[in-house]
């Protein structure tokens, strides 16, 4: 598998394929067949997404065309997604981006707002970044982690537990922010948020991350999630390098009780319960073990990261004309493009391995 070929040759056609003309902004949703649903209603996170995603192969691959994808997804984002009035990305628009669907305002969502906004970096769109960064210190930041959702106005909270797989997210919007604008407010929450999952998540006991806190800060966990101890092993690793600390020694603890216990005949399990070959699990798992095998020249983890590489070209990656990755390995009738499946992924794991 050729990352940069996989970009240029599926990727960037597939995604751009799916840029809506006449409302702005990308279609929300394909099916497994490959169907396009141009009236599916749009998500925040999958539009900062289709932003993230051009902005950066436009300018990883040096193809300053693909800059007019990200524009198009930028403005689509900036002008129907964002909350002038109270602050903040909205969950969902219609296709047209002319009706709120869901006005819920959740972390996750601010956080990838940020990291597409860093990653596009014209106009006002560090000033956005910057708002959104305020906006999850001021509303969703808790002492002990982030507030999941609020209604539109911030005057009710919709749940009541802090998840480990937003502070994981919140890290990396963080890392690139800081280490685009050098802020030293964002350094701090960086830090901080560094600390707090090292102290609160991290299981030194069992080498794993807790899902979750309830309100009192209690940590709880019903099932080790492999895909994001793997998400955890290279966005931890990478904050700590712009930040210019040592990479923290539970990494590579939290790494090898995760391909110990997850690690099946070539791929990595959903969980320690849902033995499922994710597509977003096998492409983080790919990150973290690349981004290991640099660190330390263990054959052993090249060796890992190959085997997973070949399972997601062999079971998941489409090979039918005009395709991507499926959903999982079962092929079955999940969407190809939705709410949480898009080029983030996939990218990511495609970068990676250009950096070898």
């Amino acid at each position: 598998m050729n990352a940069r070929d996989s970009l240029l040759k599926m990727l960037i056609p597939f995604y751009s394929r799916l840029e809506d003309k006449l409302y702005g902004g990308f279609y929300g949703r394909v099916d497994s067949n490959l169907n396009i649903y141009k009236r599916a209603s749009r998500s925040m996170i999958q539009t900062a997404r289709m932003l993230w995603f051009f902005a950066t192969v436009s300018k990883r691959l040096d193809q300053p065309d693909l800059f007019e994808k990200a524009d198009c997804a930028y403005a689509f984002l900036t002008e129907h997604g964002r909350d002038t009035a109270h602050g903040g990305l909205y969950w969902a628009t219609s296709y047209s981006g002319l009706d709120i669907e869901d006005e819920t305002k959740n972390a996750l969502c601010q956080a990838t707002g940020i990291l597409a906004y860093v990653a596009y970096g014209k106009g006002r769109a560090l000033d956005f970044a910057r708002d959104l960064f305020d906006l999850l210190e001021s509303r969703f930041f808790e002492g002990c982690g982030y507030a999941e959702s609020f209604n539109e106005d911030y005057t009710a909270k919709l749940t009541k537990n802090h998840f480990m797989a937003t502070l994981l997210h919140i890290i990396e919007s963080y890392t690139v922010l800081l280490q685009t604008t050098g802020d030293q407010k964002v350094r701090k929450a960086l830090i901080r948020n560094l600390e707090i999952l090292e102290t609160s998540f991290y299981s030194p006991s069992t080498a794993s991350l807790m899902e979750m806190h309830d309100q009192s800060g209690a940590c709880i966990t019903t099932q080790t999630l492999y895909g994001h101890e793997m998400e955890c092993v290279h966005l931890v690793g990478k904050a700590c390098e712009v930040l210019g600390l040592p990479r923290p020694a539970y990494l590579d603890e939290l790494l090898a009780s995760a391909l110990e216990a997850g690690f099946q005949d070539g791929w990595l399990a959903y969980s320690e319960r849902k033995k499922e070959a994710v597509h977003w699990v096998q492409a983080h798992a790919v990150v973290a073990i690349l981004y290991s095998y640099r660190k330390t020249n263990d054959p052993r983890f090249l060796d890992k990261a190959n085997a997973i590489i070949n399972y997601i070209e062999s079971h998941i990656v489409m090979h039918v004309p005009g395709g991507e990755w499926f959903y999982d390995d079962t092929k079955l009738s999940k969407d190809v493009v939705s709410v949480w499946k898009g080029p983030y992924n996939n990218t990511s794991m495609y970068l990676e391995m250009m950096e070898e």
